[in-house]
């Protein structure tokens, strides 16, 4: 499977996406720019806005596109710091999005999950999501760093927050530039965007910010840039990335671990949870139902690396199958099942 470019590090930057019911932040736009409301408190209005400049561009995310970019999330406070490549591909159904962190979002039975995608090795996290459709999440901005559709939703309900300061050709793109200013206590951050007239797709997003703080160092610094962009002849998502390299569907992986092990006859369950590396069974039941349920394991291959600690009011055993998965069964604890690689 072909990835052009590596995967790195999580930063901990999906902790606040809540748009879509998830942990996680929006990075510095993100951040700024929560939502068009946020536009509409903050941004200085200016009397030659884009109102009367402007048509509304199209919500190019609501169909398949496929993009590269250059993203510079660190500039801000690192004036080393270099832009990393992003690669996104929205096929209709199904979107990836290779940056920092990297993303792969689909519906699955009405549900739309949104997968953190780590080093190869590693499993996918996934997420539940609150929005309908996976457009829907894409341009909700919870999907990728940057979310560049904020600033076409921000130029389209919020005309008088932006200010037309020119047109140009850039990389190829047609495009149209406005500039936006965010106040603030202790600085203010003037956004310019140059919108390609086609698709009103963010094609260049420089950000220059200011501090009250006359001792404060200003920034000034390219954000985002866009590399290539195309709504027609878009790739499949399945032709650039493969779940299986990332653990595969989760629920998948739980079912198979989950059946690793025979259902207790015994006792009753009070409650069960499983993932892609554990099953969890919580038992109401005593000592000779513990013992019992751990002959009918034993016999299903758990036999190495056996351990028992058995007392007047304490039963537990644990012990491994040939695959590596361990199972811990209790009294107290119920049955614990863990995949080789937990």
């Amino acid at each position: 499977m072909r990835k052009l470019f590596s995967i790195v590090c999580i930063m901990g930057i999906l902790v606040s996406l809540t748009a879509c019911g998830l942990p996680g932040e929006l990075g510095e736009v993100g951040k700024l720019i929560k939502n068009v409301d946020d536009f509409k408190d903050n941004i200085e209005a200016s009397e030659n806005s884009s109102k009367n400049a402007n048509k509304d561009y199209d919500k190019w995310w609501e169909s398949p596109f496929y993009l590269k970019g250059e993203w510079n999330s660190a500039a801000g406070y690192d004036a080393d710091s270099e832009p990393e490549e992003i690669e996104a591909c929205f096929d209709g159904e199904e979107f990836i999005v290779y940056c920092d962190p990297s993303y792969y979002v689909h519906k699955k039975d009405d549900m739309v999950y949104s997968f953190m995608l780590t080093e190869k090795i590693n499993a996918a996290t996934r997420f539940e999501t609150k929005a309908k459709s996976v457009a829907e999440y894409v341009g909700s901005g919870a999907a990728y760093i940057p979310n560049m559709a904020y600033y076409t939703k921000s130029l389209n309900e919020s005309p008088d927050a932006w200010k037309k300061v020119g047109s140009e050709k850039y990389e190829g793109f047609d495009c149209e530039i406005y500039e936006c200013t965010e106040s603030l206590i202790v600085y203010s951050t003037t956004y310019k965007v140059w919108f390609d007239k086609k698709t009103g797709m963010a094609v260049r997003v420089d950000k220059k910010t200011e501090y009250v703080d006359k001792d404060a160092e200003n920034t000034e610094y390219t954000q985002y840039k866009l590399t290539s962009f195309k709504n027609s002849n878009v790739p499949k998502v399945s032709e650039l990335f493969d779940l299986n390299d990332y653990g595969g569907d989760p629920d998948v992986a739980a079912a198979e671990l989950k059946a690793k092990i025979p259902q207790p006859t015994v006792g009753t369950i009070k409650k069960e949870a499983s993932s892609r590396s554990s099953y969890m069974i919580d038992m109401d039941w005593t000592i000779e139902d513990a013992k019992s349920y751990v002959e009918v394991v034993k016999n299903a291959g758990f036999t190495e690396e056996e351990k028992t600690f058995e007392y007047d009011t304490y039963y537990s055993f644990t012990a491994k199958n040939a695959e590596g998965c361990k199972v811990n069964v209790s009294d107290a604890g119920g049955i614990n099942l863990y995949s080789a690689n937990y």
